[in-house]
């Protein structure tokens, strides 16, 4: 019997300032992007992930969907939205389902959390299976509700509302770290077991960087991420004060990567960008950490082949990062 052939997946991230959406299409030769687009938004379109001009953001799913062959989709949100809490629940009872089990554990252990009432929650399986973990990864209710409808509204159909820290999480070793710098934030993400069990975020960003080359030589922010695309926080930067500035951002990363070095030296961890990539950042890390460090891309993991030429330069690959390996996963089962 043939094998019915598998439609492309697309998933959409969602931040304040815009609304990106990657497809992610399989065939014999490997992986490709087969569409991508990214819409700024207008000011308070969507603030703090709460949608403000409902009718904007319709008239962008709408616009997606009239492009898409399979109308299931993902959603990315930026990680601040989310609560993640990790719990241990008793053996393992094949008969159930993970939520079923997760609530007899409420239930019969009569433990109760505030967000159970306030957010909806999507549950991720430790890969320990003594142990047997649970990550509840929650978002707002009336967050996640709104998606919902605007979607169903638009003729999409969400699968999974998650954040870039857990669509990444197949590409990485159980028992890792991960820096992970983007536009507003840079998050030092530890992994155990295949879930996250700590989180800290810090004012280290593509954003800030930005703005220190503007505030020492007074140029135009175009012009500055032209000179942070080029020269980063690498030692050949052309300007020495840009530098200094650039690394006293830093510094309260580095001070904490520092501190904990010890427990990180027997782990393996990541450095991965989602906005843009930063020259001589990897490199700072990997004198704080040693060798021990790889710099993650999804489109140059071994196991998920992509073609040779793709649709998606690597340059501007950065945005779409969380979105691709969001989409892997639908294909994790024909690996």
């Amino acid at each position: 019997m043939a094998t019915k052939k598998k439609l492309p997946k697309t998933s959409i991230l969602i931040t304040d300032t815009h609304i990106g959406y990657c497809t992610l299409a399989k065939d014999s030769k490997g992986f490709f992007v087969e569409q991508h687009e990214i819409t700024e938004l207008p000011a308070d379109v969507i603030s703090r992930g709460e949608i403000i001009k409902a009718d904007i953001v319709f008239q962008i799913f709408e616009k997606i969907a009239e492009t898409l062959k399979n109308k299931n989709i993902d959603v990315v949100l930026t990680n601040e939205h989310f609560i993640h809490e990790v719990i241990t629940l008793p053996e393992p009872n094949r008969k159930k389902t993970l939520k079923e089990r997760a609530a007899d554990y409420f239930a019969q252990s009569n433990t109760s959390y505030d967000w159970q009432k306030t957010h909806v929650c999507e549950l991720h399986q430790g890969s320990d299976t003594n142990a047997d973990q649970v990550l509840f990864s929650c978002l707002p209710q009336d967050i996640h509700d709104s998606y919902m409808y605007i979607a169903k509204k638009a003729g999409l159909m969400i699968g999974s509302i998650t954040s870039p820290l857990l669509a990444i999480d197949h590409m990485i070793a159980d028992d890792s770290d991960l820096i992970l710098l983007n536009k507003k934030h840079t998050y030092v993400i530890s992994y155990k077991q295949g879930i996250i069990y700590d989180t800290k975020v810090f004012n280290v960003s593509y954003d800030q960087y930005v703005k220190d080359v503007v505030e020492i030589l007074s140029v135009l922010p175009e012009k500055a991420e032209q000179i942070v695309s080029q020269y980063g926080v690498s030692r050949n930067h052309k300007d020495e004060k840009v530098f200094k500035k650039m690394v006293k951002s830093s510094s309260p990363l580095l001070e904490y990567l520092t501190k904990k070095k010890k427990n990180m030296s027997d782990r393996t961890s990541y450095v991965m960008y989602n906005h843009a990539a930063v020259p001589g950042f990897t490199d700072m890390i990997h004198k704080i950490l040693g060798s021990n460090i790889h710099e993650l891309n999804v489109l140059a993991i071994p196991k998920y082949q992509f073609h040779d030429s793709l649709s998606i330069m690597k340059r501007d690959s950065y945005q779409y990062q969380s979105m691709i390996a969001q989409s892997l996963k639908y294909w994790e089962k024909e690996l």
